[in-house]
């Protein structure tokens, strides 16, 4: 198996530091994104004092029957008369809707990056998804179930409630070509469930260390049984399964993973779909395990890829 990867990120032409190691157990159990530089969890200021880097947000989802947190970055200069791309950010297993906002330091990268000309303005959404994997379980009010995972129906929430939400709240482009989507380890695999289902919202889409199962995967077997189901189910909710027939021919994809983690293999098996139907996609294998510290690392490389 590490031959096999190493083979396919020489080919590819990847960025490589940490080579192929042994893969680790996932283990989402800590935060999923440490906090980095940041002291408290009320709005900030910018320093050009022209209004809130991000604002705390409480809305009612028809789709979950419930109230859902959700934070929102506005650009250096955001002004209703503009219209800008919007990016949501999905969070891992045991995390929620603080970890990408603020406790990465993406507002303050995000900040810089448009200050320097490198990334456009961009709205940045980070919403609660609870345990649910994005997919749309149960049709009746949110519940958690005796695994731990969330149930109902949280894609319906994340495309249709939440996408609706700030677009009527906020100066948010409307065209598919301005909207994106990613997520880490549960929310990767959320980001990638979501897009590939909806291509025609979603112009990018992002897996970072991605939670993905193969054939033979035995990690998270519970969550992976509840998941996928019978064949049918699976067809319609894996992204493996997706990327094999969903159209994506107007998407780009960029998939990152640690070269110590269990999911590296897999989202090398993903990218190798979807290269073989011509999908625009990228691979980045890269020093770091499954862990805050790898993701935190990597926020300035996901908005180059977004933000672009």
């Amino acid at each position: 198996m590490r031959k096999w990867l190493c083979a396919i990120i020489i080919n590819i032409v990847l960025v490589i530091t940490g080579g192929c190691a042994q893969p680790q157990n996932n283990v989402d159990e800590s935060p999923p994104i440490e906090a980095a530089a940041q002291t408290s969890l009320e709005p900030e200021k910018n320093d050009l004092g022209n209004g809130p880097v991000w604002n705390k947000e409480v809305f009612y989802s028809e789709s979950l029957q419930k109230e859902m947190d959700v934070n929102v970055y506005l650009p250096p200069g955001y002004t209703n008369s503009e219209s800008y791309p919007v990016l949501y950010l999905l969070h891992g297993f045991a995390g929620n809707y603080q970890d990408w906002i603020p406790q990465s330091g993406l507002p303050r990268i995000a900040d810089r990056l448009i200050r320097n000309g490198k990334i456009k303005p961009v709205i940045v959404v980070s919403p609660q998804i609870d345990t649910s994997f994005g997919i749309n379980s149960n049709d009746g009010p949110a519940t958690v179930n005796m695994i731990g995972v969330s149930e109902g129906l949280y894609e319906d929430y994340i495309a249709q409630d939440l996408r609706k939400f700030i677009e009527k709240n906020y100066a948010a482009a409307t065209d598919s070509e301005s909207r994106y989507i990613g997520g880490i380890s549960m929310g990767g695999f959320g980001a990638l469930h979501i897009a590939f289902r909806n291509p025609e919202l979603y112009s990018r889409v992002g897996g970072h260390s991605a939670s993905l199962w193969l054939e033979d995967s035995e990690d998270f077997y519970d969550q992976k049984l509840w998941a996928f189901g019978d064949k049918d189910t699976k067809r319609k909710r894996d992204p493996l399964e997706l990327a094999e027939y969903a159209d994506l021919s107007a998407m780009e994809v960029y998939l990152d993973c640690g070269s110590y983690d269990a999911f590296a293999p897999r989202s090398a098996k993903l990218y190798e779909v979807l290269a073989e139907r011509g999908v625009s996609t990228e691979l980045h294998i890269q020093e770091g395990g499954h862990s805050g510290e790898y993701w935190s690392r990597h926020v300035e490389d996901y908005l180059l890829f977004y933000a672009k």
